[in-house]
């Protein structure tokens, strides 16, 4: 038997082969590891809820938003799909009762309990979107009752603080729940500062009313003029003065009627005559005499001068052509105007006032039922649920709207429209709007109907 002795060359070249292959193959399984492990630490583990390190936890597959992806951006926030994400044994069973958690705060991702080694998970997972839009509302409540926040909000948020912007007189407020408490009758405005899943800040505001809204009655009027109707007798009567004067002229003085604070006033005028003038006194000019008080009917009714010798002297004697008078009133005369008043004693129910007549009409509300806000671009819309008008005028009204939860108001037109665009000024993170009614007859109510509130992004 012969011994083949290998040469020291070829044991080399074997040890050299053997060695590449071992390295290949550690090659390959540090190459295998290491992107197991990359698509691994893209969820982080919480220590103390999982039993085993990161390479125990073989995740199958990423969803983001239905995609498959290999790993989370880091620079994104997601919430967890517990519904839809599942782990399994090695078998291939899925695993039952466990709780999975995702903190998108500290990207971490944990498993309760988990203790079994060689589990495999599918995880599914959304991207947090952001709040786009928020509402919140209060039912009216009264003095020492309570009122619960209705919060409607498209997105999941991560906090939120209520506070009491305007009219804190009126009610308290606990910041955590939001639930207010009525103090006195009046408006109060509640803002939500929520705080969204990306850390976006949006606002929303609301009335809350406590106790009940006193809205303004108009009280409406209308206006008549007025003048004095003198009783004449129907035959014209001629007076002449009882004595003359020596002189070529006379004085003379008529008065006419007028009416003022439900009065009949008399006003002097003051004319000179001379001898042979005639002079037609004005329709209803009164002259008096010692025989008595008489008034001109402005065509046959005259005053004139004439001489008559009375002993050896030239006399002025004045001669008068009028209507003996009977008896004075106050007439109401034609309507010539509507008013209205939020006091009901403004003006007299059936009487004068000042030089007018006025006759009460009734009373109505004319404040709107409610307010409404729509966004519409760049403008928010404020539409007003309008009462019936019972007692005529032109209505119109005044839209006023706040951007700092009622803490200061702007006024952005006084119309007769029920809808009207504000335009969003820069800053306006939210928006509530008040709007009261006037007419044209001089009533401007003093009750705001307030809207809730919009939230602008």
């Amino acid at each position: 038997m012969n011994f083949e002795v290998l040469k020291k060359d070829n044991l080399k070249k074997y040890i050299i082969i053997g060695v590449a292959v071992v390295l290949i193959i550690a090659a390959c399984i540090l190459t295998f590891t290491r992107a197991k492990y990359r698509v691994t630490s893209s969820v982080p583990l919480i220590n103390g809820t999982v039993n085993y390190s990161i390479p125990d936890l073989t995740i199958v597959t990423i969803y983001v938003d239905g995609e498959e992806v290999e790993a989370l951006d880091e620079s994104e926030t997601y919430t967890l799909d517990t519904t839809q994400s599942t782990c399994t044994y090695k078998d291939g069973t899925t695993i039952e009762n466990l709780t999975l958690n995702y903190d998108s705060d500290t990207k971490a991702f944990s498993i309760t309990p988990f203790t079994t080694k060689g589990t495999e998970c599918t995880l599914y997972f959304n991207s947090a979107p952001a709040i786009t839009s928020a509402s919140l509302a209060y039912n009216a409540t009264t003095v020492n009752n309570t009122s619960n926040p209705n919060l409607t909000v498209d997105a999941e948020y991560e906090s939120i603080t209520y506070s009491i912007t305007s009219g804190s007189s009126y009610a308290s407020i606990n910041s955590e729940t939001g639930v207010v408490t009525g103090r006195a009758n009046g408006t109060a405005i509640v803002q939500a500062s929520i705080t969204d899943k990306r850390g976006n800040n949006i606002i929303a505001t609301s009335p809350v009313q406590i106790g009940s809204v006193n809205n303004t009655n108009r009280y409406v009027w209308n206006r008549y003029g007025t003048s004095v109707s003198v009783t004449k007798s129907s035959t014209p009567t001629t007076v002449r003065s009882s004595y003359g004067s020596s002189s070529s002229t006379l004085s003379a003085t008529y008065y006419t009627y007028s009416v003022s604070n439900g009065e009949i006033i008399t006003t002097p005028t003051n004319i000179t005559l001379r001898i042979g003038d005639e002079y037609y006194l004005p329709e209803g000019a009164i002259v008096s005499f010692s025989q008595g008080t008489y008034v001109s009917d402005g065509t046959s009714s005259q005053l004139g001068v004439e001489v008559m010798p009375l002993w050896s002297n030239p006399y002025v004697v004045a001669a008068y052509s009028v209507y003996s008078v009977t008896g004075t009133s106050i007439v109401k005369g034609s309507k010539n105007a509507t008013v209205s008043s939020s006091s009901n004693s403004a003006y007299p129910t059936d009487a004068i006032s000042g030089s007018y007549w006025y006759t009460y009409q009734g009373s109505d509300i004319i404040d709107p039922n409610s307010v409404t806000l729509s966004l519409s671009g760049s403008n928010v819309t404020a539409t007003v649920n309008a009462r019936s008008n019972t007692y005529g005028g032109s209505i119109s009204y005044q839209y006023q709207y706040s951007i700092d939860g009622g803490s200061s108001w702007t006024t952005a037109a006084t119309t007769s429209s029920t809808s009207y665009n504000i335009s969003i000024p820069s800053n306006a993170k939210s928006m509530i709007v008040r709007v009261r009614a006037q007419d044209n007859y001089g009533f401007t109510s003093s009750t705001y109907i307030y809207s809730n509130g919009i939230s602008i992004i």
